[in-house]
Parts: structure tokens; sequence; C-alpha cells
């Protein structure tokens, strides 16, 4: 979550780092994913932050192909899960390394033509 909220600046950033500290995991998906469930105490700041955040990673294989991806998401302002999809319905667990995530910002990065995906419809 750290390398995700740290990536690139974002109006209400510095106000969900404050927030990491006493972040807890409080549920996991039930596909066997890594995504889970954040809980964080009312006491920080809360922000007016979109969600998901403007940053994401793109997770890769050993070969370095994109085979899913990483999104922070933010409720009411207070951070709320991380979630961890796939693009060919293999669920991506554990949590990928950090060399294993490529970070960019959500609109400044070619989209990824899920249709050149295997298991994707055209």
């Amino acid at each position: 979550m750290l390398a995700l909220l740290n990536y690139a600046d974002f109006d209400g950033r510095d106000a969900l780092l404050d927030q990491v500290d006493t972040a807890r995991v409080v549920g996991f998906c039930g596909c066997g994913c890594a995504t889970v469930e954040i809980a964080v105490d009312a006491a920080p700041s809360a922000t007016s932050v979109a969600h998901p955040i403007p940053n994401e990673a793109v997770v890769l294989d050993e070969d370095g192909d994109a085979i899913g991806g990483v999104l922070v998401f933010v409720r009411e302002g207070y951070l709320a899960s991380l979630e961890v999809y796939d693009f060919n319905g293999v669920p991506i667990s554990p949590l990928p390394s950090t060399d294993r995530l490529r970070l960019e910002q959500l609109g400044r990065r070619d989209p990824v033509d899920r249709r050149d995906l295997p298991g994707q419809a055209t």
C-alpha cells in the first residue's frame, strides 16, 4: 500500500499516509486472491480523495508480462481496501513483492488492450 501511496503526489495523499499506521486487515476476498479489506482508526484526518486513488500498480509475472493490477480504494475519506486483480482468471496470491509491480498513475499510461490478454473476449 505504501508503494502506491508514495508513488506520485495527489490531493489528499498526506491524509491517507497518516492513516497507514493504524491500518489493519479486517477481511479477505473469497476467491483466494490477495485482496484485503482495511480498517483504520477514525482519529487520523479523513480526505476527499476519490476512489481508487490515482496511483496503481501493474502486476508482472516472472517474464515481465502484465498479469493483473493493484488498486487502493478509499471509502468516506479513509483507506478501505487493497484490491489485487488478475487479467486471466487466475487469482494473484500472495500479494506480489514490489519488484513485480510497475507503478503508474491512473490516466497517465497507455491503456491495456484487454482483447490481447488471454481469456478476454473481443
